[in-house]
């Protein structure tokens, strides 16, 4: 793949990636997570354009999907959040709910600073619906794929 592809497991850990994906947080981990990353790691509010509304929507995607994995490693997860983040916690409790879905997502590259658009596309394999491969295809690549 020559975008942004990583594969998430039903707690969000990110289970593997490729080398355009890894570019500014992943590898850094070594057991990555995007709810860790987006509250917890510094880079995250550098990274994300306008983080406070894309954390509120992770937030709540995680809700809906979380809701199908009621374990205790997910609670653990859900409760080690809210106290290494005051924002997961406050997101966490307003219990909004939301299909995860693609469309247009806005970062910062991590030398430059300047922004750079793609357009999310995630699968889920058919035998693992547990899992989730994330594609991020430049928003300017043409390639005729519409937000899933």
């Amino acid at each position: 793949m020559d975008c942004p592809a990583y594969l998430l497991d039903g707690m969000w850990n990110v289970l593997d990636w490729n080398g355009q994906a890894q570019a500014g947080w992943l590898g850094e981990d070594p057991q990555p997570n995007l709810l860790r990353f987006m509250f917890v790691h510094p880079l995250a509010k550098q990274l994300v354009v306008d983080w406070p509304e894309r954390a509120r929507r992770v937030v709540a995607e995680f809700r809906a999907e979380s809701s199908h994995y009621s374990h205790e490693l997910m609670r653990e997860l859900i409760m080690q959040l809210c106290q290494d983040s005051r924002e997961f916690e406050r997101c966490w409790t307003q219990q909004a709910v939301m299909a995860r879905e693609g469309g247009e997502r806005r970062f910062h590259h991590a030398t430059t600073g300047q922004e750079i658009a793609y357009q999310q596309q995630t699968f889920h394999p058919a035998l693992h619906e547990e899992f989730k491969l994330v594609m991020l295809i430049p928003a300017d690549s043409g390639d005729g794929l519409t937000p899933d």
